[in-house]
């Protein structure tokens, strides 16, 4: 799947916006570009098995000049009432949260985040 956007005032230059996608079997990419590619969004999600998927996302800002911003997930699900989540980015914050479903009428959820200068957040 391919889009584009341009928008902005008559006086001024254009604004630029390009996304991509594209799927394969389990896995997904997709690429989102910014203001004529100043900035770029990648994502790429693979499903490993029926309980299992990864993904990765990377955000460059070209005019910063700055390292990428990265982030690496993790999602498990070992039944349907069941979903764990993990993820760690590039400024070393580990996070995670869950969803239980006792039953139909309860679910109950929680989220831990440790990381530099955030200490321990629990909810």
């Amino acid at each position: 799947m391919i889009g584009a956007k341009l928008s902005g005032q008559s006086n001024q230059i254009p604004l630029f916006d390009f996304a991509a996608s594209y799927s394969h079997s389990d896995m997904t990419c997709s690429v989102i570009a910014y203001d004529l590619f100043s900035r770029v969004d990648m994502d790429l999600c693979y499903r490993i098995d029926k309980h299992m998927s990864v993904a990765t996302s990377c955000a460059v800002d070209v005019d910063s000049g700055k390292c990428p911003d990265f982030e690496l997930g993790l999602k498990f699900e070992p039944d349907r009432y069941t979903t764990l989540r993990a993820k760690i980015s590039d400024k070393g914050i580990l996070s995670g949260c869950f969803k239980v479903a006792a039953n139909e009428r309860m679910t109950m959820y929680g989220s831990l985040s440790v990381g530099k200068g955030k200490g321990i957040q629990l909810r």
